[in-house]
Order: C-alpha cells, then sequence, then structure tokens
C-alpha cells in the first residue's frame, strides 16, 4: 500500500500549495504498524520490516520535499531484541542494515511512542519503556512525543507455543492451539479445549473444504492474563490518569528530546476526565 500512502501526502502537499497560511498543515503522521502484517511472527518478518523501513523513508523524503515535517508512531518495544537472535530488530534499506529504530528515526522527525502502561514507575512502566526511545532520538536530532491509552480495552489471555506441533486434529483431551494452514503465511487458529470444542473445529475445517490432516496442533499450556488495567486508564479513572501522567512528564522532562504527552485518543480522554 505504499503508493497509496505516498498519494496522500502528494495530495496534503497539493492542498498547502494553494492554500492560505493560516489553513496549512504542518506535518503528516502515520501509525504503520507492521507487526499486524500477517508472516511478522513468521519468516516474513525481515521482509515486512524492510518494507516498513522503505515507507517511512519515503514518506519522510516526500514531506521534506514538500516542507511538511514527518511523523510515525511506534510501538514502546521497537528497539527490543529479537527473541530469537537476541539483537534489535533490524532492517536494510539502501544496502544499510541497522536497528529498525534508527532507520525511522533518520527519516522523521518526531515519533510518537506508544508507552501503554497505567504505572509510570517500575521495570515495566512507562518510564522506562521510553527512555532508549528518547535517547536514540536525542542522537538523532527528532523529538518524542510519549504515548498513554485512554481507550477502552478488554482482558486478554495469552498463550505461547513453539516448534512444528503435530499434525492432524488434536487428541479430545487436553487444550490445543490448533492451525489451518491458508497458504505459506496465512490460516485460522483455535483454541480448543474438549471434544465439543475439537467437533466444532472439524466442522468448519470440513465447510471450508480442508482435508482434517492438513490441521497441525499444539499444547496451549497455561494462559498468561494481560490486564486491560495495565494498558488503559479507561477503568482506573482521571484521577489515576492525571497523577500517572504527571509522574511520567516529570520523569522525563530533562530529556533534550521529549515534547510532551499524547494521548489515545480525544474522545476517550475526554470521556473520562469528565467523570473523573
Amino acid at each position: 500500500n505504499h503508493a497509496g500512502v505516498l498519494a496522500t501526502v502528494d495530495r496534503v502537499a497539493a492542498h498547502n500549495a494553494a492554500a492560505p497560511p493560516e489553513q496549512r498543515f504542518h506535518g503528516v503522521r502515520y501509525d504503520v504498524e507492521p507487526y499486524l502484517a500477517p508472516g511478522f511472527q513468521g519468516p516474513r518478518r525481515p521482509e515486512i520490516l524492510n518494507g516498513y523501513v522503505a515507507l517511512v523513508a519515503a514518506v519522510g523524503a516526500r514531506a521534506r520535499a514538500a516542507g511538511l515535517a514527518a511523523g510515525v508512531d511506534i510501538p514502546f518495544w521497537l528497539d527490543a531484541p529479537d527473541e530469537d537472535s537476541g539483537r534489535p530488530l533490524e532492517a536494510v534499506l539502501d544496502g544499510v542494515r541497522r536497528p529498525v529504530l534508527e532507520h525511522v528515526l533518520a527519516h522523521v522527525e518526531e515519533i510518537a511512542v506508544m508507552d501503554y502502561r497505567t504505572t509510570a514507575s517500575g521495570p515495566d512502566g512507562s518510564v522506562a519503556h521510553a527512555v532508549a526511545e528518547l535517547e536514540a532520538a536525542g542522537r538523532a536530532g527528532a523529538g518524542v512525543l510519549v504515548a498513554v491509552e485512554t481507550e477502552a480495552l478488554v482482558d486478554e489471555d495469552l498463550f505461547t507455543f513453539a516448534g512444528e506441533g503435530w499434525e492432524g486434529p488434536p487428541p479430545e483431551q487436553g487444550r490445543w492451539i490448533v492451525l489451518e494452514p491458508a497458504g505459506a503465511d496465512r490460516g485460522r487458529v483455535w483454541l480448543v479445549e474438549g471434544s465439543s470444542a475439537r467437533r466444532a473445529v472439524l466442522a468448519a475445517v470440513a465447510e471450508a473444504g480442508v482435508p482434517p490432516a492438513s490441521l497441525r496442533h499444539w499444547p496451549a499450556g497455561r494462559a498468561t492474563r494481560v490486564a486491560a488495567d495495565k494498558q488503559s486508564f479507561h477503568r482506573l479513572g482521571g484521577a489515576r490518569l492525571l497523577a500517572e501522567s504527571g509522574r511520567l512528564a516529570a520523569a522525563l522532562a530533562s530529556y533534550p528530546a521529549f515534547q510532551g504527552l499524547a494521548y489515545h485518543h480525544y474522545g476517550s480522554l475526554r470521556e473520562l476526565l469528565e467523570r473523573r
């Protein structure tokens, strides 16, 4: 979808060229999330990251040529080690391999770090998750907004599995992750526990015309609960939001790259503050 993104930048530039100063845009900002692309958690990750940094570079170049600032939103873990190599996530652009965060910062004026935690302090707090990006942005001459979540989220259960698994449908006993492949990097995934769930999956597979032998399954193991209140202030209230936001801003104020806090998004933020 690179062509569509760049066409939008061109339309903003065309508007600015025809509009009086008070009606012009200051810049363009994109929230591109490559980790949601099919295959990111598998062998297509290098290809996806290469495409991502190429897009960011193209947006930055097109924006600068039109006198626009360019910004992107990134997750706080973009500089985290890859789980396989132990090295920071890397990408190749114009033949140069380096960390993805460095590529991004070389082509934009500003980033917003989606630092979605509801506690400022501690090793998993929002301060700790923002420091590396602020330091890197300071070296690159870019600005940083640290983003806070106020939207309603749901509690989630996280299941992890690894290896090639087993072929065919799962046994009737136990809890299983079941995959119906639908190409090299796509498929449907079920959490299956008990005979009735197993029958439902087999019925869905039969309806799709997929042979049961093509399924693969893995033990699901124990679920890790990821509470919405860890990431969003929506249920915690406006007083908690203001208190933790204040701690976060105070702790980051000394970093030259820090430009303030951003909130996702206006509607839920306003609602949260009105009912505090």
